[in-house]
């Protein structure tokens, strides 16, 4: 997979992320934005289609249905 932008794994988020506490963040925040929720689907969807089990709720749908 191609790196995302805007994601940089990183174990902990930079002085320059810290400027609002944990309490304040939105989920979409605390999650890491876009860009961590793009690597995460990125990654986890073609792992879902090529699944026995999960694969046929994939199966006959272009990019736009799913």
């Amino acid at each position: 997979m191609p790196p995302v932008a805007g994601y940089s794994p990183r174990a902990s988020p930079g002085p320059e992320e810290n400027t609002m506490s944990d309490e304040k963040k939105t989920l979409y925040e605390r999650l890491g934005g876009y860009g961590a929720i793009a690597a995460v689907a990125n990654d986890l969807l073609p792992r879902l289609q090529a699944d026995p089990q999960l694969g046929r709720f994939w199966a006959h749908r272009g990019e736009d249905g799913i």
